[in-house]
């Protein structure tokens, strides 16, 4: 795939660096039977870049996976099926080419054949890695923060589904190795997920979500960045300034759908997410990943909350064709220093009393047979 991009940047009216670019990515393996693998290897290069059409979240890289998976898919024992899968993966910088992360995944989950319960697994272990885009500086390649080595175990369970109630959850954590050119505590990470549903009749369904995590000791740039403007920042302009933080997330999400009929229906979705993150302590990064603490005392923590609301009304009048009717109110607030709170409704009641921004769109496809007009 090439990426061939021209004109101004985006609000700017600076020509594009990333003009030409290219994303590769070639494999075998076997993909029926019980038994299968892949063998993978891709590149993306450092100007590939198709945000004109789509979404990219980081380039720069070469890649290389082995996977394997058994797949047992009639019943046995007490279990309708049973699937296991692993994963290596090995990724480096493209440009410098450098040591990036290496990676291994183990999975499973399993069907219980009386209840229909699902449950599994997913486990990682994950060297020390180097993380070349958290400091922000560009280009690529002389500053990296240093992941230490670390472990991850999630486990999950979904009820049967074919019932009105439906319960769905997860909960997981990850173990860090200690860093042991500071004397500070290691990094840490906690997830819980539950999701349940209530289906009332064959048209009124609801669902909740809730989504929590809390990363402890967790190393990164600081947000913002320095600023000439702040006098506690002009010691350290100039230089890359990481902090220790714990982060602490949380997502809600309320949902109800009603299907008036096979090709008629409606869905309300409300959402607030709150992400709140306090720092203990500071480090200049250098090149090669060192870092040195530093006195710096500014109060970076700060607090960011999203409140969305999505109507959506959908009719598919013909087939192929259909009109899709959105409305979406958002609002957001983003709370620094010492108006910073942990408080979960403080958040909910601050982001709901902000002012938001609404709108309505009208989107008609219509799908037109070419044979229908066809002299026949």
């Amino acid at each position: 795939m090439y990426s061939r991009r021209r004109g101004t940047a985006f609000g700017s009216d600076d020509q594009v660096s990333d003009q030409d670019g290219y994303k590769y990515r070639v494999g075998v393996g076997k993909i029926s039977g019980k038994f299968t693998w892949g063998l993978n290897h891709g590149i993306e290069s450092d100007t590939y870049n198709p945000n004109d059409l789509g979404i990219l979240f980081g380039n720069n890289k070469i890649t290389q996976s082995l996977d394997m998976g058994y797949w047992k898919y009639k019943p046995f024992w007490k279990v309708n099926n049973f699937y296991l899968f692993g994963q290596a993966r090995h990724t480096l910088l493209y440009k410098p080419t450098r040591y990036q992360s290496t990676s291994f995944y183990l999975g499973a989950n399993t069907t219980f054949t009386k209840n229909f319960l699902q449950v599994g697994f997913d486990f990682n272990v994950d060297p020390r890695n180097h993380d070349y885009f958290e400091p922000r500086v560009f280009p690529l390649g002389e500053y990296y923060v240093r992941v230490p080595g670390s472990t991850s175990l999630i486990v999950f369970f979904n009820s049967d589904t074919r019932k009105k109630f439906a319960l769905g959850m997860n909960a997981g954590n990850s173990t860090y190795a200690l860093d042991d050119r500071f004397a500070r505590d290691r990094r840490v990470s906690y997830r819980f997920g539950a999701y349940p549903r209530y289906r009332v009749n064959d048209h009124l369904t609801f669902r909740y979500s809730l989504d929590w995590s809390f990363d402890g000791n967790q190393i990164g740039y600081v947000n913002g960045g320095m600023s000439r403007d702040e006098p506690m920042d002009e010691p350290f302009m100039g230089q890359v300034i990481l902090g220790r933080r714990d982060v602490a997330t949380v997502s809600n999400v309320l949902s109800v759908a009603y299907t008036f009929t096979n090709r008629m229906s409606f869905t309300l979705r409300t959402r607030h997410y709150t992400s709140n993150v306090r720092y203990a302590d500071f480090s200049a990064l250098a090149p090669g990943g060192d870092e040195q603490l530093v006195d710096y005392r500014r109060n970076r923590d700060n607090t960011y909350n999203a409140f969305n609301v999505d109507a959506v009304y959908s009719w598919w009048f013909a087939p192929g064709s259909q009109i899709s009717v959105v409305w979406k109110n958002a609002g957001t607030s983003f709370l620094q220093a010492n108006e910073a709170t942990p408080l979960y409704f403080d958040n909910l009641s601050n982001t709901i009393n902000t002012p938001h921004n609404n709108s309505v769109s009208v989107k008609v496809l219509y799908y037109l047979d070419y044979l229908a007009f066809r002299k026949k």
